[in-house]
């Protein structure tokens, strides 16, 4: 868990053992917030699977006291619960006016860390490089100049980072389509441009696997 000036607020881990399918549920979670509003608004937890060998399963992060909300605001949502905030029509119509209307994000403003980004080619696909390069985490890391074609596809697009971390991203395209145009940026770190280079051909397979390792995102 961090604050808002991304600096640990809070850490746990636990060891699991789960069959195929299975789930298991692994208490509430009871943390003490600072006093201090600054502090927490607003503050991320970070949640990540691990496999035994350490490789990233599945990664998520989440953000509280994100938004600041007008009264008017948390009044129009509140008397739509019952609709799960889905708005129909002219009241759909309020909403955007309502939410269009909010003042400047808090995470528009978090402390800044920077990327590295780099491509890896391999027959029929291949792998996206991405680094947090600085001493804070980086939050919301996507990717954009990658090719909207139906034959290309990207295994993720949206991850976070702690400092000094890389993933690999995989990703399939036809050989030779062109992947010049790609960035990544979070809504920590400016836009970075990639270093397309051709790797080594080995047989790429859509869940990650070659034959020169394992990848994971």
């Amino acid at each position: 868990m961090y604050d808002s000036g991304l600096s640990e607020l809070w850490t746990d881990r636990r060891d699991v053992e789960l069959e195929a399918n299975d789930r298991v549920k692994l208490g509430r979670i009871v943390v003490a917030l600072p006093g201090e509003a600054e502090r927490v608004t607003p503050f991320l937890l970070a949640v990540r699977l691990q496999d035994h060998s350490g490789a990233v399963i599945s990664d998520q992060w989440y953000e509280f006291n994100a938004q600041p909300k007008t009264k008017e605001l948390i009044a129009f949502e509140q008397a739509h619960l019952h609709d799960g905030n889905e708005y129909p029509g002219a009241v759909a119509e309020q909403a955007f006016a309502l939410y269009a209307g909010l003042p400047d994000a808090p995470l528009r403003h978090l402390p800044r860390t920077s990327l590295a980004l780099s491509v890896e080619r391999s027959a029929g696909g291949g792998r996206i490089r991405v680094r947090n390069t600085g001493l804070l985490p980086a939050i919301r890391v996507t990717f954009g100049g990658f090719p909207p074609n139906w034959d290309c596809y990207l295994s993720d697009n949206e991850i976070g980072l702690r400092p000094g971390e890389e993933r690999h991203i995989c990703f399939e395209a036809p050989e030779g389509t062109a992947l010049e145009g790609l960035t990544a940026s979070a809504w920590n770190a400016p836009v970075v441009a990639s270093e397309d280079r051709l790797g080594e051909q080995t047989p790429y397979f859509s869940n990650g696997l070659s034959l020169g390792g394992l990848s994971h995102d």
